[in-house]
């Protein structure tokens, strides 16, 4: 062979390799989600794998209703009182409370009525009677949001977690109680980062949040493909940093607590024991006395267990067993981190599966045919002893 040929050959062959490249590259880019989808499915195999029964002192008190929001529900003010009496370290209600009822809905109501009598003329034909039922089912929300505001007051170490939205434009920011003890304790949880999107706090009862023990946030963000797999441990807020409910939970009462501050984080859940592998009792159990003695020492979240939010190990979740392994994992340091040295680790791991790659084309083909699934499997064992070990590539 004519050596110029063989130089011809070779750069053919660097050329096709170098398009071959790119193409993959393409591929990665254009498909480059469900790929993830393949990572996020593994992280799911382990959690079902390896989940097994929570250990820290967490236990959920089931409120039953799945559709209803447990500050609304009768005696819940009661409950709050019994699991204090009962010895719990602390009381979490897994959903936030509902939007206020002020004295001035409840008078505009009854001025309504009034017109509607005088005048004779319904203000809904269809529906004769709205305006009393409004009226009776506003009162009734009135005296047990009172109740409840003073429940939390006397217990005195109840987390209040609030809901938090996207900002709305030209929406002025409410500032009232609950915002001021958000920028009050702000500085604890780091500050917010330059050009970070603002979420706005969804305005509570102020009394709830002048009595709260602490206060957090509750909001989910789950994955494109709905799964809950990672809770933020802080929310940049207009006022300020607002931790999580859990994170809230975490350093309530205890100013030497570490906070972490790696944000993110990927929960780890559990199973076995009771359901979301939590210790479980029923509200209508500890309002009869019949298990106040599991309570004592423990922090004690409070709402639904089953729901309709999709994680790793199941797609029934409700508040409470969404809060309640948010909580441990911070309790027992048991969350996956994504390490500081990930992206250095990523980026080698990548330059190896190069190295790899080129180094097939010089073996024999049955033999380069084996270094893809032997790649595969190694790369399969390292994320399983990674993950292990609390870390997450």
């Amino acid at each position: 062979m004519h050596p110029g040929d063989s130089h011809e050959s070779s750069f053919r062959h660097r050329v096709a390799g170098v398009l071959l490249c790119t193409l993959l590259a393409l591929l990665f880019w254009a498909g480059a989600d469900r790929l993830i989808g393949i990572e996020r499915g593994y992280f799911d195999l382990f959690q079902g794998l390896t989940a097994g029964p929570a250990e820290a002192p967490v236990l959920i008190i089931d409120t039953g209703k799945t559709d209803a929001n447990p500050w609304l529900t009768p005696r819940f003010d009661e409950l709050l009182l019994r699991a204090k009496a009962a010895g719990a370290r602390l009381i979490l209600p897994a959903s936030p409370p509902p939007a206020m009822i002020a004295t001035q809905d409840i008078a505009r109501l009854h001025a309504l009525i009034a017109l509607e009598k005088r005048t004779d003329s319904l203000q809904s034909s269809a529906q004769p009677g709205l305006l009393e039922r409004q009226l009776q089912e506003a009162e009734q929300r009135l005296n047990q949001q009172q109740k409840n505001a003073a429940a939390v007051a006397a217990a005195g170490n109840v987390v209040l977690g609030l809901d938090a939205t996207d900002p709305i434009p030209g929406r002025e920011p409410v500032e009232g109680i609950c915002e001021a003890r958000v920028a009050a304790g702000s500085s604890r949880y780091g500050e917010t980062d330059a050009g970070v999107r603002l979420a706005a706090i969804v305005p509570g009862d102020p009394a709830l949040c002048a009595a709260a023990a602490a206060i957090g946030h509750l909001r989910t963000f789950p994955d494109q493909d709905g799964v809950l797999r990672r809770t933020p441990h802080d929310l940049a807020t207009r006022q300020g940093i607002l931790p999580s409910a859990s994170m809230a939970a975490l350093t309530a009462g205890d100013s030497a607590a570490r906070v972490p501050h790696e944000n993110g984080q990927w929960i780890r859940f559990y199973k076995g024991r009771e359901s979301a592998g939590f210790r479980v009792i029923s509200a209508e159990q500890l309002l009869a006395g019949t298990e106040s003695g599991a309570i004592k020492d423990q922090i004690a979240v409070v709402g639904t267990v089953t729901g309709d939010m999709a994680a790793s190990i199941t797609a029934q979740l409700g508040p409470a067993a969404i809060l309640a392994p948010a909580v441990s994992n911070l309790v027992d340091s048991q969350h996956f981190n994504r390490p500081g040295w990930a992206p250095w680790a990523e980026a080698a791991l990548a330059l190896l599966l190069g190295v790899c790659a080129g180094l097939a084309g010089r073996l024999p083909l049955s033999r380069a045919a084996m270094l893809p699934p032997t790649r595969g499997a190694l790369l399969l064992h390292a994320a399983f002893a990674l993950l292990l070990t609390g870390n997450w590539l």
